[in-house]
């Protein structure tokens, strides 16, 4: 009988770790708004162009809410109560962001936006405003805290 495979243990995090990690997941994120801000300002790019800069966008955004999950959680560990309110906010902020995701990915399938592609491009506008809102707030909440 062999023995379980025990996880790879993740090197101890600190929070100024973590907060570089959520830079760059940030900044990762903030590119891929600004291509698909690019892509539509096409006429009428190909299915594959939007798709892909949509997905990308998506990547990063999950990459994103990842990192974010494990800074709040390394905070909520340590329990300072002077952090819950700004952690609170970011939670909030976030579960926000991602009702508002799934409600726009819901409609604007590839489908629907070959065909309403300026109405695509206008709600695409206001949901790539909003994340890039979304997280520098996330960003200057969090940052006294991790730093």
């Amino acid at each position: 009988m062999t023995a379980p495979v025990q996880p790879h243990p993740r090197p101890r995090e600190s929070a100024a770790m973590l907060f570089a990690e959520l830079e760059a997941a940030h900044a990762a994120l903030l590119e891929r708004i600004a291509e698909l801000g690019a892509v539509t300002d096409q006429p009428q790019p190909t299915r594959l162009e939007s798709t892909s800069a949509r997905m990308r966008l998506s990547q990063a955004s999950i990459e994103r809410r990842a990192i974010l999950n494990r800074a709040l959680r390394f905070l909520g560990e340590r329990a300072d109560p002077a952090h819950a309110p700004a952690i609170a906010k970011v939670r909030a902020a976030d579960g926000e962001l991602i009702a508002h995701s799934v409600a726009h990915l819901a409609k604007w399938t590839a489908q629907t936006v070959d065909s309403d592609w300026r109405g695509y491009c206008e709600a695409s506008r206001s949901m790539r405003d909003h994340m890039a809102d979304t997280v520098k707030a996330e960003a200057q909440l969090l940052k006294p805290l991790l730093k």
